[in-house]
């Protein structure tokens, strides 16, 4: 039972110590052969010394506020070191640095300083060094620095060289920092004076666009209610006065209606001969009542025309008399009904056609010069009180109008405020805008100066002479030959005694029943 756990679970210690001490022989073979072959590797190996040379960045004094936060500390020193690294690294200058050294005399020959570039690349290394000294500072794991280091079988070329690398490194990221403040600063240059031409416009656009729209800028918008406010109460005042006077003219308009114009005319036995008031006021009722059924051709009309001619004076003088009086007496009783009932009423607008025939009447009939006209003091008095209220109430009307010609204009620019509201805010928005990107990109050139000062690199130690070759590592070579040559002898005695058919115990007897 034994036995079988044994198959189960594999090798056991004796079957190990067993199998060690019958091929003990061919591993121990394997492994010093693979141990002398790394021995004599490590010796054939040329000899390179290192010298190292280290390159530090350093921020200036200065306070925070001058320069900006990007160029110090704040962005990818790593690419930075790269893009210096493929300049300094480029193929004229390694050539130019080999023939100065006269490098790799074998491996060129009579070929040219470039043609064994590629060989030297190898043996150039860069390594970053980080600021990680201590865990208080705030700039800890980034990097403050790079080595630069140069493997080359000869020690003292090795340090001259590493040493012109170090140089071309710090001269190199002077010349890249001032290349590239000078291109900035002509890019930024240009960038500002089409920045300063743009704000221009945008202060040419905003100045035409308010002396377009005077009035209507929203700052006018409190000023413009103020005179809205003024101007109505202007109107409603006008508006009392020529109710108060349109009132005066209906009632002595009623008055007029029932005083006679005329002084009666009296014979010699004192009896009234013509003109007499009731008579002329009853035939005046008559024709306006036949006017009103029928028109002035009616032979009714006609006739009530002539007795009113007959009654009242010659043709034509008295029959237009009667037809202003009537005409006044309707205008006033049209005008207390606007009042009263509105403009739409049915009875607002038959008096209106009353009206307009009446006036129609009276352009039709003709006036004569012997025509008599009104001599009634009382009458005339009347009707020059008429008259100037009259006047008055054209005069205020005209003010009327006027004043709602300019309460029509200033409701009209409340009203465009809210777009031009919007025009102008879009507007300043664009000034605004312009005015930022002149002001940053003046800024920008003024930090571009201050750039130069931003971030340098200094030769913190200069090369040093090796005095050991640190390539190749032969202890460790030796060690690692002795690793794998037992290793690889482990293998080849598993494989051996695998492939082994030899019968040499129960187990082997067990795995050929299996």
């Amino acid at each position: 039972m034994a036995s079988n756990a044994t198959n189960e679970h594999g090798y056991t210690l004796q079957d190990v110590a067993s199998l060690f001490r019958r091929r003990w022989k061919p591993m121990l073979g394997i492994a010093l052969a693979v141990f002398l072959g790394s021995v004599i590797v490590a010796f054939s190996l040329e000899d390179l010394y290192r010298s190292t040379a280290e390159i530090n960045i350093q921020c200036p004094e200065v306070p925070d506020p001058l320069l900006r936060t990007e160029a110090c500390g704040d962005i990818d020193r790593s690419r930075r070191i790269e893009l210096v690294s493929d300049k300094v690294l480029s193929q004229a200058n390694l050539a130019a640095i080999i023939e100065e050294h006269d490098l790799y005399a074998e491996e060129r020959g009579d070929r040219p300083a470039e043609s064994v570039v590629r060989d030297m690349r190898p043996n150039i290394k860069l390594a970053m060094t980080l600021d990680d000294d201590d865990p208080r500072n705030k700039r800890l794991g980034e990097v403050m620095g790079f080595t630069v280091s140069f493997y080359y079988p000869d020690a003292r070329k090795s340090r001259e060289v590493t040493q012109e690398l170090a140089d071309l490194f710090v001269e190199a990221s002077a010349t890249r920092t001032n290349e590239a403040v000078a291109e900035a600063k002509s890019v930024a240059a240009s960038a500002s004076g089409a920045l300063r031409e743009k704000l221009r416009e945008q202060e040419a656009k905003l100045a035409e666009f308010k002396k377009q729209n005077p009035g209507v800028m929203p700052a006018d918008r409190s000023f413009n209610m103020q005179q809205l406010s003024r101007r109505e109460g202007e109107l409603d005042n006008i508006n009392r006065q020529i109710r108060d006077l349109q009132n005066q003219i209906a009632l002595l308009t009623t008055q007029l209606a029932t005083t006679d114009p005329f002084i009666g005319a009296t014979a010699p036995s004192g009896d009234v001969v013509v003109g007499s008031l009731d008579q002329c006021r009853a035939l005046q009722s008559r024709v306006y009542d036949l006017l009103g059924r029928y028109s002035s051709e009616h032979p009714d009309v006609i006739q009530a025309r002539r007795q009113l001619e007959q009654v009242c004076g010659t043709t034509g003088a008295g029959l237009r008399e009667a037809l202003q009086l009537q005409l006044a007496t309707r205008r006033a009783e049209l005008d207390s009904l606007r009042q009263s009932l509105g403009e739409g009423h049915p009875d607002v607008r038959s008096l209106e056609r009353l009206v307009q025939r009446l006036e129609e009447d009276i352009r039709n009939t003709p006036a004569q010069a012997a025509g008599r006209q009104p001599d009634n003091p009382a009458y005339l008095q009347l009707a020059v009180r008429q008259s100037g209220l009259r006047s008055e109430v054209s005069a205020l009307q005209g003010q009327r109008n006027a004043l709602m010609t300019q309460i029509n204009d200033l409701e009209d620019r409340l009203e465009r405020v809210p777009d031009k509201e919007r025009e102008l805010a879009e507007l300043n928005r664009g000034y605004k805008e312009a005015e930022d990107a002149f002001q940053a990109a003046e800024r920008r050139v003024i930090d571009l100066d201050r750039e130069r000062l931003a971030e340098t690199w200094i030769l913190h130690s200069r090369s040093g002479m090796p005095y050991k070759p640190a390539f190749p590592n032969r202890p460790l070579i030796a060690v690692v030959g002795i690793l794998l040559g037992f290793t690889l002898a482990a293998l080849i005695i598993l494989v051996l005694e695998t492939v082994d058919g030899t019968i040499r115990g129960t187990r082997d007897v067990s795995t050929l029943m299996d």
